[in-house]
């Protein structure tokens, strides 16, 4: 995940831009209030938020009523997210990250940073834990078919 903000004319602007091997999308431009870290933030989840696919709510709908199919975590293998967390120093880490493989109730799951390589090592998560940092809202499920519009300033 790349992020940028600029002033210009007293006016400032914030984006945001995921990378690939090939391409870069942009997320989201905002103009916004000032430039404090607290406005960043907010602004990047407002901007995960409306690109996110809707699997949020099915990952965390358990409940199935009569004749209606329950969720297939399968269906989240290969997808994008970007997932936050607290460190033991009380750091927040932001990682973006990929879903290899879901098996068991285990997701392996893929992280980089920003613009660097990806981790060649795989992480697992439990779908408890998953399900957890999505409520939380500390987990992000990007759509991949959603990153290639911009979401301009009106």
């Amino acid at each position: 995940m790349l992020r940028d903000a600029t002033t210009k004319k007293g006016r400032h602007f914030y984006g945001v831009k995921f990378s690939t091997d090939s391409d870069i999308f942009t997320a989201g431009l905002r103009e916004v209030s000032d430039g404090k870290a607290d406005t960043y933030v907010s602004t990047t989840t407002d901007i995960l938020n409306e690109i996110s696919d809707g699997h949020s709510s099915e990952i965390l709908n358990n409940d199935k009523s009569e004749g209606e199919q329950s969720f297939n975590p399968q269906k989240l293998v290969s997808k994008l997210f970007y997932h936050v967390w607290t460190n033991v120093e009380g750091e927040n880490i932001e990682w973006n990250g990929q879903i290899i493989e879901y098996k068991n109730g285990i997701f392996k799951v893929q992280y980089w940073q920003d613009d660097c390589e990806r981790d060649e090592d795989l992480y697992e998560l439990t779908e408890q834990e998953f399900k957890s940092d999505l409520r939380e809202g500390n987990l992000f499920i990007i759509n991949n078919t959603d990153l290639d519009h911009c979401y301009g300033i009106p």
